[in-house]
């Protein structure tokens, strides 16, 4: 149910506000779905608008699936207005194939409106790629009426988009027809903390990704959608411009393609922006290293199946195992010194490693020497 208590004002040489008026919507509905059939739908509004005029109306409205093509809505049902009841209605049919490339509707109301026949293709939802439909509108020869066939053509890229919309629109009283061309380009300059990128124009709310200096230079991609993103991390920082407000939104990164070594650290985030909202994500870990060896004792002997922790001097504790011949890896390790604490067949080993400052991607560290503690207690 909904209430609302509105002013407004009247345009006339008075100028003056016409007194508040009230507005009651009473809605209700019930629902029903065959397992293997249509769903159905009965609902009931009934409104009394502005003090002064009162409007009952009744809908059904049925859905059908039809087989993998495709499927068929229709909504009808009466409306009482002043003791003058009309009919309201209109069905809509879409139709795609099975190969899923076109899709094809067609809506047409069952009282004064015209029909509408779209295509359109399915899927690509990626970016750097062409996107298209077609509209055909009316077509029905009803006096005073205007009948319209339009298209659109548009490319999006991860900065910028273009479109173009030719349109022709016959009137069908006089039977002329007028031609229409319309040229459109955007693009926008979007920051975000000390950090500046351009993207597509923000629909409502973004996300500007930052590359630390440990993994700048590199191609990132962030929510991948198909074979591609909606927005990269390269020379520029990667915008997310349509994150949709009052919502949880999302977003993963793609790091696989990082250089060994290198981490993108966290890799999704979930923002929930009110509108207009923007927000700057600093990604990469300070990871730049991974290192492998082989576990040998003084006396060249390796411990074989073995469970270790690397602990670095602010304390952080990286996991590794070996394998049978004493071969590990440590991964997404910063330059510095690591006490390596090893656990094989009931004894405890442990030794030193070092990493340079500068060091970068995969270090082999050849045989790693630990010293025996005894067993464990």
């Amino acid at each position: 149910m909904e209430y609302r208590n509105e002013e407004y004002r009247v345009i006339d040489d008075a100028d003056e506000l016409s007194p508040a008026r009230s507005r009651v919507i009473v809605d209700g509905s019930v629902s029903y779905g065959f397992a293997d059939g249509p769903q159905f739908s009965l609902s009931t509004r009934w409104r009394s608008l502005y003090n002064d005029t009162q409007r009952t109306s009744l809908t059904l409205a049925g859905n059908q699936r039809i087989g993998d093509t495709g499927s068929l809505s229709v909504r009808m049902g009466p409306e009482w207005q002043d003791g003058t009841m009309t009919w309201r209605g209109a069905i809509f049919l879409r139709v795609f194939p099975g190969s899923g490339q076109v899709a094809t509707s067609v809506n047409y109301d069952l009282t004064d409106g015209p029909a509408t026949v779209s295509v359109y293709p399915q899927g690509g939802s990626g970016l750097r790629r062409f996107r298209w439909n077609g509209q055909v509108r009316g077509f029905d020869n009803t006096a005073g009426s205007a009948e319209s066939v339009s298209a659109r053509l548009g490319y999006e890229a991860y900065r910028w988009e273009v479109a173009a919309t030719p349109r022709a629109i016959r009137d069908v009283d006089s039977g002329e027809t007028e031609a229409q061309s319309t040229f459109q380009g955007a693009t926008a300059l979007v920051f975000a903390g000390r950090s500046v990128s351009i993207s597509r124009p923000v629909r409502s709310s973004f996300a500007i990704f930052v590359a630390r200096d440990t993994v700048a230079g590199n191609e990132i991609g962030i929510q991948p959608v198909g074979d591609d993103y909606r927005a990269i991390i390269g020379r520029l920082p990667g915008v997310v411009p349509d994150l949709r407000s009052y919502r949880p939104n999302l977003i993963n990164l793609d790091g696989t393609g990082l250089p060994e070594g290198l981490s993108l650290g966290e890799t999704t985030y979930r923002f929930d922006p009110v509108y207009g909202a923007g927000y700057r994500i600093v990604v990469g870990s300070e990871a730049t290293v991974y290192v492998t060896g082989t576990l040998v004792d003084r006396l060249n002997r390796n411990p074989g199946l073995a469970f270790g922790i690397a602990t670095a001097a602010d304390g952080a504790e990286t996991l590794f195992f070996s394998d049978e011949t004493g071969y590990f890896e440590i991964h997404e390790l910063k330059p510095g010194t690591y006490t390596l604490l090893v656990d094989a067949d009931g004894r405890r080993y442990t030794t030193e490693i070092d990493i340079a400052a500068d060091s970068r991607g995969r270090i082999e560290l050849g045989p790693v020497v630990i010293d025996d503690e005894g067993a464990e207690e």
